[in-house]
Formats: C-alpha cells, structure tokens, sequence
C-alpha cells in the first residue's frame, strides 16, 4: 500500500474527536510529517524528522578551511561522516607549477583512518581565456594531505580521492562540466597525533602549454569523506 493510499484510508481508533472515524491519521509524503485531522477544521501536524539533521555530531570533528568551504558532520565522535561543500572556491593556478592546492578541511588532532571518499566538483575560469587556462583543456584533481606541487597528481597529493581528469571552461565566468572521482584504494591511516591532517584539494595541468599564465578559477561541488578517528595510542 503506498503513502497515498494510507493517507486516504487509515484512521486511528480511540482517538476520534466528535463523530467516529472523523479523525484520520497519515504520513503526508509532501512534507513528511504526521498529520491527525480531528472533527471541525483545521489539523495537528507533527514531524516525524528532519533528514538533514540524521546522525549530526559537534564531537571530535575537523575545522573546514576559508569562507567557501561549509562541512556537515556526522557520526558518534569515533566514526565519521565528512560533507564539505565548496562554493566558488577560489583557486589560482600558477603557470609555474601547473596548478595549485587549497587546505580546504583540518582533522582533529589523533590517528586518522580514511575509510572511504568521493567527490564531484565543476571548474569555472574566471580570467581570460585566450591568454591564461586554454579553452576546454584537460585538468586533474584529486584530494590528498599535501597540497599540490605538479601537473600530474601522484601520491600524497591525491590519497584521500584519486585524481581523475575534468575539462576547463570554454567560456569565461561559464562553469564548465562537472568532474566526479572517489578513492580506490584500500583504507589508509594517517599519523596525525603531533600535527593535525589536513585535507587539500588539488589541481594540476598535465599538459604546460595547456595553462599560458596564472589563471584565476574558482570550483563547486562537493567532497564526502567517511573517516576513523583513533586518538588514544
């Protein structure tokens, strides 16, 4: 039976207000909430939850980095659940690196364990095309505990998400395609009882003649990653 069909046909015995069987009951699927409708207008509304706040936890969670970055935290303050958000995060991509990173999450202070990741971000250009990042270039990005320090991301700078490929702007201020990557590989524990981990998200440009000079973008989407913390050894 669906949602509908209970909303049009379950009433609650025993709590009838006025004439029997006047006061139905349903989960109303459009705003899910639990309504009770007695005799006479108006109805008592209750929620039933808010799925946005499932699971929230202030205990033992990281610092987001920069004013573009917003994190939801879940878990029970060993086991975590990591939503970063970036809005138009601002990134320069140096020709003389081919690339760049940002600190965009700080772990707790502990032994961190990343047990799994993903992430989907869109790039936008916002400096002239034609002189600065090329037009539909291939770039690569990934997430990891450096920051960035090459074209092509390898090691510490892409093990948190693996980097995988996106393609650039064509147009100016136009963002182009999102890009989509998770990590693949085994879960990995991270040393961080003296000095923090941090998260840097990174970006490089494999081929140099694909970026002329500093070019200015900014990048949206998000990165989830799902982490142990362990800071009693």
């Amino acid at each position: 039976m669906s949602i509908r069909s209970i909303r049009r046909q379950a009433t609650y015995p025993g709590a009838y207000v006025g004439t029997a069987n006047a006061a139905p009951i349903y989960v109303d699927s459009d705003d899910s909430k639990l309504k009770i409708i007695p005799a006479g207008s108006g109805s008592t509304e209750v929620a039933l939850h808010d799925s946005s706040s499932v699971g929230l936890t202030t205990l033992n969670i990281g610092a987001v980095n920069g004013s573009t970055v917003s994190a939801v935290e879940r878990g029970d303050g060993m086991i975590h659940q990591t939503v970063l958000t970036l809005t138009a995060t601002p990134l320069t991509l140096a020709d003389a690196t081919v690339g760049a990173g940002v600190k965009i999450y700080d772990f707790p202070v502990g032994m961190i364990t990343v047990l799994s990741a993903s992430g989907s971000v869109a790039e936008t250009t916002t400096s002239a095309i034609a002189t600065t990042l090329n037009s539909g270039v291939t770039y690569n990005w990934g997430v990891g505990t450096t920051t960035q320090a090459s074209g092509t991301l390898a090691t510490t700078e892409q093990n948190i998400i693996n980097t995988t490929n996106g393609t650039s702007s064509t147009t100016i201020n136009v963002a182009a395609a999102a890009s989509a990557s998770t990590q693949t590989v085994a879960p990995l524990a991270y040393n961080g009882k003296s000095t923090a981990i941090d998260a840097f998200f990174n970006v490089g440009i494999a081929t140099a003649t694909d970026i002329d000079a500093d070019a200015t973008t900014t990048w949206t989407g998000t990165v989830t990653i799902t982490w142990l913390l362990n800071d009693n050894v």
